[in-house]
């Protein structure tokens, strides 16, 4: 009975998500000559839009500053889908991943960002470039997501060795972009935790 309910429920989620997904590529189609239908494609990616904010921070300063910067990255998004036309996000989850990445890399190059997320320089002092450890910087890295804390431990040479991007990538089976986008991640978060402690 109960993997019935279960299968019930991945069934609507599913045809959630595909009628989500027609939706908003029939909403493409018409938002480069109707306005009506780009505020709506804004207004249905809206929670994607916090969602990538909340990862950062949870400092609702910040998070409201994030917020406004990634409705930007939102839009501009938005736009240059409907330049490229509809077709070219015909595939499932291609819209989605494209506005994704708008969204961040407007939030990444905010002040906001800036102030949560200090540059590689100041975190080379903070974890430990001249083998000088800092414990309070490796009790939270082990608390980040496994990729993120390999990548970060990897590059800082925590353990030992320091590697160059491109051989992390080779290490964990991704690119070097995603490497660059999995350290900047890891050290939002790790800057975000260790602020209080270091400041």
């Amino acid at each position: 009975m109960q993997s019935l309910i279960q299968f019930q429920s991945r069934l609507k989620k599913i045809n959630f998500r595909n009628e989500f997904y027609r939706k908003n590529i029939d909403l493409l189609s018409r938002a480069k000559k109707d306005p009506e239908s780009r505020n709506e494609l804004i207004s249905s990616y809206r929670d994607l839009v916090a969602n990538i904010a909340a990862g950062f921070t949870s400092d609702p300063r910040d998070l409201s500053k994030l917020i406004e910067k990634g409705e930007e990255g939102l839009a501009k998004g938005i736009d240059q889908a409907c330049q490229r036309g509809s077709d070219a996000f015909r595939k499932k989850g291609k819209l989605y991943s494209f506005l994704k990445k708008t969204i961040r890399k407007e939030m990444i190059k905010s002040a906001a960002a800036q102030e949560i997320m200090p540059g590689i320089e100041d975190l080379k002092q903070h974890i430990s470039f001249s083998k000088a450890k800092n414990p309070a910087v490796e009790q939270e890295i082990k608390f980040l997501p496994s990729r993120e804390k390999i990548v970060i431990k990897s590059f800082f040479g925590i353990e030992g060795f320091s590697y160059p991007l491109d051989e992390i990538a080779s290490q964990i089976g991704t690119t070097k972009k995603n490497v660059k986008r999995l350290m900047t991640r890891g050290m939002m978060r790790l800057s975000e935790k260790l602020k209080r402690k270091l400041a």
